[in-house]
């Protein structure tokens, strides 16, 4: 979860960024922040997976079942969630962590699945297309910048041409990434009535408003989530004057939610704060299973992957089915050069949770680096079934691709990453290797006409 070069990564130099705008405000962020790394796309099992079982509840009350909705996370300090384009829920690692609660996660859920419903995303998010970590990048950006500068604050933009490319009547930078106050207003009401369908307590959302309200989150300027959602007190009172209207406001949160939440917050608190921080919030005098699994993934950050690797043997003797400690001693292995043993931890993981698409992503991508053909052979059947599980899964054809390029199929190498590029939104890209495949695949092909199948079904 925690090293890009490991299986649930594709480099963001992959994808290109969509408007020459972003690398200026790039540059002035990386400045502002002292920060060269620039923001990860976090693709973890585990996580996605609570988050599912949490949010998608809510996602079919607000109407919204069929549109396969993908919530993600992303590694950044500041906390903020926004939706990007119709079906992307992107959550900051700084704001999972400092949620106190599932009830937190599930209101603040509600909320933006309500911006999803409504089809409400920040006007310079309208520009990106459909690639996720431009707009991951160029949110957190803005953010940086607005937070670090006066000048910018004042929506004085002379000297800041980035801004000035584009299009609208902007009084500030803000109006760039910020939802408006209809949206938020209509956001806000949706997220009551899909609460109250669900029969869950808006208690939750009042709280976590309440504290960006009152910069509980202050780090030297408004977080990001309190200056992109325009939370004041004003708003504040509303929400709260409805959600005391609700039926169900003394409702206890799920039970079942509760291990899960903790869990994916403990990894994302692993991600987003100082290493100090996390020995401070997990003791290693704290022998209880979830400080163990934070202190484990903590050292896989750090790297130790010794320590790492005793912690995670000792999570899988306490209890040997939990698929994510298997997935966690694989990770181990993979990252610490030892990527033949990590196959077959991967392979408990998949076998302890069938049917998961990431997990299924995983044990290929250690499988590819094998260059085994027997074993390639392997990482493409489960690719192949990791796309029928999700077929608008962009890293899922990158890897296909490199398999069949590894095999020498040229052709159908050419057919996956027509898909790929067309999920990420680059039509010329697209075109280019259909064109490409059309002209190598032979006609009656079994393989591509599975392919073919995958991608016309909406899983």
């Amino acid at each position: 979860m925690v090293n890009p070069r490991g299986p649930r990564f594709k480099p963001i130099a992959e994808r290109s960024l969509c408007l020459a705008v972003i690398v200026t405000v790039m540059t002035l962020a990386a400045t502002a922040q002292g920060n060269e790394g620039g923001v990860v796309l976090i693709r973890d099992a585990e996580t996605e997976s609570a988050l599912h079982l949490i949010l998608d509840p809510l996602v079919q009350a607000a109407g919204l079942a069929d549109t396969h909705v993908l919530p993600r996370l992303y590694n950044a300090t500041s906390p903020n969630v926004f939706s990007f384009e119709s079906r992307s829920i992107l959550i900051s690692s700084g704001l999972l962590c400092q949620l106190e609660s599932p009830g937190e996660l599930i209101g603040v859920g509600a909320h933006v699945i309500g911006h999803l419903a409504r089809g409400h995303q920040p006007t310079l998010v309208n520009h990106l297309g459909k690639n996720e970590v431009a707009a991951i990048q160029i949110v957190s950006s803005v953010v940086s910048l607005i937070g670090a500068n006066d000048q910018l604050r004042r929506g004085d933009l002379e000297g800041f041409q980035a801004f000035n490319s584009l299009e609208g009547p902007w009084t500030a930078p803000e109006a760039i990434f910020r939802y408006s106050e209809s949206q938020e207003a209509a956001a806000d009401q949706l997220a009551l009535e899909i609460l109250e369908k669900t029969h869950q307590s808006p208690v939750g959302l009042v709280h976590l408003m309440e504290r960006f309200d009152g910069q509980e989150f202050n780090a030297g300027h408004k977080a990001a989530f309190a200056q992109m959602h325009r939370i004041d007190a004003e708003r504040v009172e509303r929400v709260r004057a409805m959600a005391s209207r609700s039926p169900w406001s003394a409702e206890p949160v799920n039970p079942a939610f509760s291990e899960p939440f903790e869990r994916i917050r403990a990894k994302a608190c692993v991600l987003s704060e100082t290493p100090q921080r996390t020995s401070a919030r997990y003791k290693k005098t704290d022998t209880n299973t979830l400080s163990v699994y934070a202190r484990a993934v903590a050292a896989l950050r750090k790297p130790d992957f010794p320590g790492a690797l005793v912690l995670a043997d000792s999570l899988i003797e306490r209890q040997p089915r939990d698929p994510f400690f298997h997935e966690l001693k694989a990770q181990i292995l993979w990252q610490s050069q030892r990527g033949a043993e990590s196959i077959a931890e991967y392979k408990k993981a998949q076998d302890l949770l069938p049917d998961n698409a990431l997990l299924e992503l995983e044990t290929a991508q250690a499988e590819i680096n094998q260059d085994s053909p027997a074993v390639l052979l392997d990482a493409q059947a489960r690719l192949i079934h990791a796309a029928g599980i999700d077929n608008k899964d962009s890293l899922i054809w990158h890897q296909l691709g490199t398999v069949f390029e590894k095999t020498g199929n040229e052709g159908l190498a050419a057919f996956v990453l027509a898909r790929e590029a067309a999920l990420d939104g680059d039509t010329a890209k697209s075109v280019y290797f259909a064109d490409q495949a059309d002209r190598l695949i032979p006609q009656h092909d079994a393989t591509r006409s599975r392919l073919q199948a995958i991608v016309a079904s909406d899983p």
